[in-house]
């Protein structure tokens, strides 16, 4: 079996054009990825689901042309459409309400539910009939067992199973259409007790963000940060260590028991319970004769919008060896956009990658090489190299909330003056400025101004020295990073409005440069 090499392409909420998802495709290919989880959400035109219909819906035609452009480029197309899981649009509309279980999912009791997602994934199959595997999620089902009926199977039978029980419906449902489901790891990591019982059928896509050795000082029993135990904080080091400094991560002490006594041959402990195993349930889900994709991220699950690529390095390595050593199906490189950067933003990771799943062992620099040479132009190792690594440990001012889109610009440095942190943060803008000044003053001031990576380092130096102007009150400063501000924010909308659709230039500049405006401007008008 050919070993699958995933690029995960979200579309919701932000919907590329259709002839930019076909650039994609055939820059995916060139690349090495010969897959593609395109996750859909409630942006598919479902013909049996009409009130979920928007103005980001993509026509029938649209979808269509999707997959006729993966199939000109080789690309063989995964689709995500509804999932038993984050499908709130879904319980927003009243007639599906009573459905709801727990945050966002699905009442996995419920008939009804059954049936949304088998006739959801059959319309995906009208556009897509070449696929052999659907995406169904399944991950963050936070609070199951909520509703009545469900409450009282969790009591008697555990979420396990009544996990366990909905997946293989599915998976017997779909199995007699000539389809293989796959889902996120999370829950049955969290929930482990009727693994077992699964449909050793289901594919599960393993995803660990965080670990980037071969041992790690801290433990994770799913994936996010509630699921996360700190073994031994004083050896946390970059941009994991700030980000770790949230209160939902949990200390060794609260480990589960049952976890512990479960899981302690494949975590491999120190004797000190220090430090562990970096990826510990790939070889637990190979063993219960599961295949199993390795789900990797490029970037800091946090920060910029010009990541910092550079310190995932290890991370990705570590998994390409993880994966090769226990005969993974494949690996998958996630990005979550709009949430965190957009795809554009993080293409040499990608082709990152790539070269490191051919040969792991092979030395960052050289890496760094062939990547330069892919891209091009004026690129060298040392120019993507200090380009890859521009942001190190910057705007991680969520440090004290993990929700920071949300959170006012001011109300985040106040927060992080109350902390004592705003020292150590403002360390890190300096830093950012100083390296940004290089790079743009260094080979950059060769590179076009049409070029994407120079705009967003200039984008990024914006951003700290809004932070730096913000922090320090500098009324003047602000009233001049207004202006510069509108003029990155033009040509951003050039970028945006050649690869997405019209209306999603209102959600970028809504999430990206008004609450940067809304600062300075509070700053500016002080006297």
């Amino acid at each position: 079996m050919t070993s699958l090499k995933i690029q995960h392409l979200r579309l919701c909420p932000y919907t590329l054009r259709t002839e930019h998802i076909r650039e994609l495709f055939i820059k995916f290919k060139a690349a090495g990825f010969n897959a593609v989880m395109i996750e859909y959400e409630n942006v598919f035109p479902y013909t049996d689901f009409p009130e979920l219909k928007s103005e980001s819906t993509y026509t029938p035609e649209e979808i269509s042309a999707i997959d006729s452009y993966a199939e000109e480029s080789g690309i063989e197309l995964i689709p995500k459409g509804l999932s038993f899981s984050h499908i709130d649009y879904l319980l927003k509309v009243e007639k599906y309400k009573h459905l709801a279980d727990g945050n966002g999912s699905l009442n996995l009791l419920a008939r009804e539910s059954f049936e949304i997602i088998c006739r959801s994934t059959e319309n995906l199959l009208q556009f897509h009939p070449s696929s052999k595997i659907i995406h169904l999620g399944g991950d963050e089902m936070f609070n199951l067992g909520r509703a009545p009926e469900t409450s009282d199977f969790v009591t008697r039978h555990g979420i396990s199973r009544l996990y366990v029980q909905f997946v293989n419906k599915l998976t017997e449902r779909l199995k007699a259409e000539g389809l293989r489901i796959a889902i996120w790891s999370d829950m049955i990591i969290r929930y482990p007790e009727a693994i077992d019982e699964m449909d050793k059928d289901t594919i599960i896509f393993y995803w660990n963000y965080w670990s980037g050795a071969e041992r790690v000082p801290f433990i994770s029993i799913g994936g996010g940060m509630t699921d996360t135990f700190m073994l031994d904080r004083s050896k946390m080091s970059g941009d994991l260590e700030k980000m770790f400094r949230v209160s939902m991560v949990k200390e060794k002490n609260e480990l589960p028991i049952g976890h512990v006594e479960l899981f302690k041959n494949y975590w491999d402990m120190d004797d000190n319970w220090k430090s562990c195993r970096g990826f510990p349930y790939f070889s637990w889900f190979r063993d219960k004769g599961f295949d199993v994709v390795a789900s990797m991220l490029s970037y800091p699950e946090k920060g910029s919008f010009l990541a910092n690529m550079g310190e995932k390095n290890s991370h990705i390595k570590t998994f390409m060896k993880e994966t090769s050593a226990n005969s993974g199906m494949g690996f998958m490189t996630c990005c979550w956009q709009a949430c965190w950067p957009l795809i554009e933003s993080i293409w040499p990771s990608l082709l990152f990658a790539q070269k490191a799943h051919d040969n792991p062992l092979t030395d960052d620099d050289d890496i760094y090489k062939c990547i330069a040479e892919e891209m091009g132009d004026l690129w060298t190792q040392d120019i993507l190299k200090k380009y890859y690594n521009l942001s190190c440990h910057f705007e991680f001012a969520d440090i004290l909330d993990s929700f920071w889109r949300t959170t006012p610009v001011k109300e985040r440095i106040r927060w992080l003056t109350k902390a004592g942190w705003i020292e150590d943060d403002m360390a890190r803008v300096k830093n950012v400025l100083k390296n940004a000044d290089e790079i743009l003053n260094g080979k950059f001031s060769f590179f076009a101004g049409s070029c994407y990576e120079k705009f967003l380092v200039e984008d990024i130096e914006w951003r700290a020295e809004c932070q730096m102007a913000c922090y320090q009150s500098n009324s003047a400063d602000a009233a001049a990073l207004i202006a510069k501000g509108g003029r990155l924010q033009e040509r951003a909308l050039f970028f945006i409005e050649t690869w997405y659709r019209p209306h999603v230039s209102k959600l970028y500049i809504a999430d990206r440069y008004l609450p940067w405006f809304d600062a300075l401007r509070e700053t500016a008008e002080r006297v």
